[in-house]
């Protein structure tokens, strides 16, 4: 496994398919980015009950296995993140690999028109919630998503 830090679009869409052996390395850091958030969230909203129990649920994910649904239910969570705090955003920003601009995109113009339709089934379709993350990011790049303008 490589030492370096994977940029936000490897960790989205996993090892390229002639490198099997860098998929540890994706989810390890998938892995560390969640626990980061954990680590971020008391920050933010303080030491109360709701805040334990975001932060139990971080550290469950973190636990799941490497199997196929469980690496989709983690990769959900980092884009739940990317949408939701503003931290996290900051974090991609600083980035230098390319992750800036994904993020960007990500959290101002793809994840704002699906997260209601993801949040509406109860967050059972992680995979899909991914899956066209980054197809909306890579296939349909720049443009406009329902009331979302393009960057």
């Amino acid at each position: 496994m490589d030492a370096r830090e994977l940029d936000l679009r490897t960790l989205l869409m996993g090892a390229p398919m002639g490198d099997p052996t860098e998929e540890c390395g994706v989810v390890t850091q998938l892995n560390n980015h969640l626990l980061g958030m954990a680590k971020l969230l008391p920050s933010v909203y303080g030491e109360n009950e709701s805040c334990q129990q975001a932060v139990m649920e971080l550290c469950v994910l973190v636990d799941m296995d490497d199997s196929k649904e469980c690496v989709a239910c983690k990769r959900a969570m980092l884009l739940y993140g990317l949408s939701a705090e503003a931290e996290i955003q900051c974090y991609w920003d600083r980035r230098v690999d390319g992750s800036s601009a994904v993020a960007r995109d990500l959290s101002s113009r793809v994840i704002p028109f699906i997260i209601r339709r993801f949040v509406k089934q109860s967050c059972q379709t992680p995979e899909e919630f991914v899956i066209l993350s980054i197809l909306l990011s890579e296939m349909w790049a720049g443009e406009t998503l329902g009331n979302c303008a393009p960057l």
